[in-house]
């Protein structure tokens, strides 16, 4: 998974960003269990690789929301102050 995460600039193709997430050491560890977790599962190849991309997708969209929601506060706090 990519540490980029593309962030749309609100329909304006010029406004779009690319932030790099700097993830944690508990992300990778929950990522690790995770992975060790799904290869004990009787998935065939196609299973065990759609469940990884809707892993990897859910993430990034949680990513991007958090972001989104973090963005939203920094500007209703200063915008006020």
């Amino acid at each position: 998974m990519s540490n980029i995460t593309p962030f749309p600039g609100g329909g304006k193709p010029e406004q779009d960003l690319e932030i790099s997430i700097q993830r944690t050491p508990a992300f990778y560890q929950a990522a690790l269990e995770l992975s060790q977790y799904i290869a004990d599962l009787r998935l065939t190849r196609e299973q065990n690789d759609k469940l990884i991309d809707l892993t990897i997708e859910q993430t990034l969209e949680a990513e991007k929301g958090a972001l989104a929601q973090g963005l939203r506060w920094g500007y209703e706090y200063w915008g006020e102050n």
